[in-house]
């Protein structure tokens, strides 16, 4: 077996075997390696290319334009980030003929005879680079289909690609663009281009979705056609002040408004007009609301606001809570229709990204001003507010740490130094498990509405397997003894429904991987589920006083024995194989 690196170079070999030492230092490392920072927030387009339940693209383009022509060709253009240079492993179903693209080198072409299994899925490896990688697929017209399923070859697996074109413009000042994920497409063409390259394809690309002149005079209709008469809708944005001073707020308003600033009410109308105010505002960021009430059915309602400070004729700027100023004319954001909600409980609240708006039985989540557009969240942090097996066990090693170090060993008081290591290592753990569980709700809204694959949690809205629960959930319920990590009951009930109504068991009562997205798992029995399950039961079994979860975690034993004991061995073997009902005969253990 070889190892992840040299014995020498490992901190042990220079501790003089101190084991505050060896905690101290890979506990510091992966805490620096990995700090915390907030979900990235990109606008997304519910109607364009979007990722399935599978956690591929879904390309219909016989939808999409259902007056191409046949024999005519349409272009998708997007761009990949790798970390280093290598192979992104990549999954086609074609609709008809395709031609895939990466960085200008021709990476794949069909044939008739791929063209003909339409429900074969093929899956090859395309060359990337470190950076940003630029991939072009080329779909045909043909009166058999026109369009891919195409993307990760790995349910489950959350890659994806951004439009090539920045197309939503962003600050002048050199910061990153505004990405949004999904795929820059061209109209149909009658003839292929001779040279795919982002040079030529971007002024061919079709622009972004945008209102009509119809729908402009529809006012706040048109983001929420859905709305009834009476229902509120939120919106907010941030202004930024460099002084206290008089802010005069005017503009027009016809759906009976409330303005808010700092989540105090400032203003509200009960009739339709003209409006004109002042209202102090301290320095700083404030947060700024409007809740604003549908009128009768077919009746445009709207709202305008402008902000100057008093004596000065120059406009305060608006800047979107989520991503300020980056993209032009996002500033607010909106949320509803509302029908129970009332409006102090919608703007009076606190802004929180990460948490859904609205009270129980109507939780929704932020739109923005263009059709069928969203906010959505994206965890880029590869280690941080992910809930994943490694990490349940990585953040179980870095708590008990924490103890080690805030209660002292072997009868010796810590120190006060240590003490402060312990605080700040378990402040981090809590803190990641808090994040965690508050994000569960949030993830949940975000598969049911965008497709189906979540950039938040992916393994947990996308459960099949115990891996995708068990270690983590189980780390949660240990934090949970003496931590704070606010309200966990409904992370862990969800996963302890999973484990316990929806695993599959054999007729011993011992789970197996009967069925799931990677396929490769398919008819077996994983010793490695022992773990990823018991210490979970158990826990539950303590926190919900229910012994009978002790009985579920104890025929685990009882079913694992049967198939992967060995007894020439005296060890547990790893995978039992069903189809060939045999074991591997390789040893494993936790």
């Amino acid at each position: 077996m070889q190892n992840y690196f040299d014995k020498e170079e490992a901190i042990a070999s220079y501790a003089d075997g101190i084991t505050e030492t060896v905690l101290e230092t890979v506990a510091s490392r992966y805490m620096g390696a990995n700090p915390s920072y907030n979900y990235t927030a990109r606008p997304f387009f519910t109607n364009e290319i979007i990722r399935n339940k599978d956690y591929r693209y879904e390309a219909d383009f016989s939808k999409i334009f259902p007056d191409a022509a046949d024999g005519s060709y349409v272009y998708a253009w997007g761009k990949y980030r790798s970390g280093i240079d290598g192979a992104l492993k990549f999954t086609l179903i074609q609709k008809g003929p395709v031609k895939i693209w990466m960085n200008g080198e021709l990476a794949f072409t069909s044939t008739f005879e791929t063209e003909r299994y339409v429900d074969n899925p093929l899956t090859f490896d395309i060359p990337v680079k470190t950076g940003w990688n630029q991939l072009v697929l080329r779909f045909t017209r043909t009166p058999a289909g026109f369009g891919a399923e195409f993307g990760t070859w790995l349910g489950k697996l959350s890659y994806y690609f951004f439009r090539g074109l920045d197309i939503l413009p962003c600050k002048e000042d050199g910061s990153s663009p505004l990405l949004t994920e999904g795929f820059n497409i061209t109209s149909p063409l009658a003839s292929p281009l001779p040279d795919p390259s982002p040079e030529i394809l971007a002024p061919l690309c079709l622009p972004l979705p945008s209102w009509t002149t119809e729908e402009e005079k529809q006012g706040l209709s048109r983001i929420f056609p859905e709305a009834a008469p009476g229902d509120r809708i939120l919106a907010r944005t941030d202004i930024h002040l460099v002084q206290p001073g008089a802010v005069i707020f005017s503009g027009n308003q016809s759906g009976l408004c409330s303005i808010y600033a700092g989540n105090t009410l400032i203003k509200s109308f009960t009739e339709a007009g003209a409006f004109q105010f002042e209202h102090k505002l301290e320095r700083g960021r404030t947060v700024l609301a409007v809740v604003s009430s549908c009128p009768a059915a077919g009746t445009s309602w709207d709202f305008s606001l402008e902000l100057k400070l008093s004596g000065d004729a120059k406009a305060i700027k608006f800047l979107n809570p989520f991503f300020d100023d980056k993209g032009s004319g996002l500033s607010w954001i909106y949320a509803g229709p509302f029908k129970k909600t009332p409006a102090e409980d919608l703007a009076g609240r606190e802004f929180d990204r990460e948490l859904l708006v609205g009270n129980e039985g109507e939780r929704t989540w932020w739109r923005l001003d263009m059709p069928n557009t969203w906010v959505r969240l994206y965890n880029d942090n590869l280690n941080y507010g992910h809930w994943n097996y490694p990490l349940g066990v990585t953040l179980y090693g870095l708590i008990e740490t924490a103890r080690y170090f805030e209660e002292g060993t072997a009868g010796k008081e810590p120190s006060a130094q240590k003490e402060t290591l312990g605080a700040a290592i378990a402040s981090y753990v809590e803190a990641h498990g808090a994040k965690s569980v508050r994000t569960l709700e949030y993830a949940l809204f975000d598969k049911e509405h965008f497709g189906g694959a979540t950039a938040v949690h992916h393994l947990l809205t996308s459960i099949d397997s115990l891996d995708d629960c068990g270690s983590f959930g189980s780390l949660i319920l240990e934090l949970a003894k003496d931590r704070d990590i606010g309200s966990f009951a409904r992370t862990v009930d969800f996963t302890a429904d999973y484990i316990l109504n929806k695993q599959d068991r054999r007729e011993e009562g011992c789970f197996w991987r009967r069925e799931m997205m990677h396929h490769f798992h398919n008819g077996t029995l994983w010793a490695d589920d022992l773990y990823m399950s018991v210490p979970f039961l158990c826990r539950y079994a303590q926190y919900k006083n229910d012994s009978s979860i002790l009985d579920v975690a104890a025929a685990q034993f009882e079913g694992f024995k049967k198939y992967l004991y060995m007894e020439d061995k005296k060890l547990m073997a790893h995978v039992y194989d069903f189809a060939r009902d045999m074991n591997t005969g390789v040893p494993w253990g936790r």
